[in-house]
């Protein structure tokens, strides 16, 4: 297709490329009363092919379109192509240097993009994790310590059954002495030898079965060293059994 090169203007020389010219080139297409597609259409610029050089930019006005911006593709006696350039960018043309800082907002990464090599070491904080997010297989072995657990947090659905040996229990809460004893009988006080007892531990002891001396209730129990003294509100006779637990706060 010809046209009116008057209106065909080489704006700024480039860099030649044998017998052409890589430039940049003005166009007004709207006083041939062309539209974009039509200047757009293949060869439409064959006429200049020897101006042209592959890489020269065009710019032009056409009857629907106030700017256009596009590139010589091809440029040859048989044939000159054109290609409009738009916002898009050609892949892999920005480099890291182009990108001005803090310019990537979230709305510019696509789901899924950040992988576990793009985060910096330490840079996932506390304030980054959504609610829940932590399961299990996210957590390595071993590294829930005393220090993780909140106050009240191990309920005992948490304990695994057979777990709670006497060397996890706190001073106090299990009994350092149980035993089943028969009392002497011959009066209503009675000191109950039991080996390694503190007179600051303390003493939990009840009537297992009276003896001869039916009604015969327990009045006192404490520790002493080395034995358990109980006081009856008469004599219990030998006949009559004791339940002795003594713990040690």
């Amino acid at each position: 297709m010809a046209f009116n090169t008057q209106k065909f203007v080489r704006v700024s020389a480039g860099q030649f490329d044998g017998s052409q010219v890589a430039a940049n080139f003005n166009y007004n297409g709207n006083a041939a009363g062309d539209t974009k597609a039509a200047i757009l259409d293949s060869d439409y610029f064959l006429d200049q092919y020897a101006v042209l050089s592959k890489g020269s930019m065009i710019s032009f006005t056409a009857t629907d379109a106030t700017l256009v911006l596009a590139m010589v593709t091809q440029s040859l006696s048989t044939g000159v192509t054109i290609e409009e350039i738009t916002e898009t960018l050609p892949p892999s043309s920005v480099d890291t240097a182009d990108i001005k800082d803090s310019a990537v907002t979230s709305a510019k990464i696509a789901d899924g993009a950040v992988t576990t090599a793009k985060l910096a070491s330490a840079a996932v904080t506390s304030a980054k994790l959504a609610a829940d997010s932590v399961l299990t297989a996210s957590i390595k072995d071993a590294n829930v310590t005393a220090a993780k657990l909140a106050a009240d947090s191990v309920l005992a659905a948490s304990v695994k059954d057979g777990e709670l040996t006497a060397a996890k229990m706190a001073s106090g809460v299990l009994p350092i002495h149980n035993s089943i004893t028969n009392t002497a009988g011959g009066g209503v006080q009675e000191d109950i030898t039991v080996a390694g007892v503190l007179a600051t531990d303390v003493c939990q002891v009840t009537i297992n079965t009276d003896g001869s001396s039916a009604g015969t209730t327990l009045k006192e129990s404490r520790t002493e060293a080395g034995k358990v003294k109980v006081v009856f509100t008469a004599d219990p006779t030998s006949s009559t059994k004791l339940n002795i637990s003594v713990f040690r706060p």
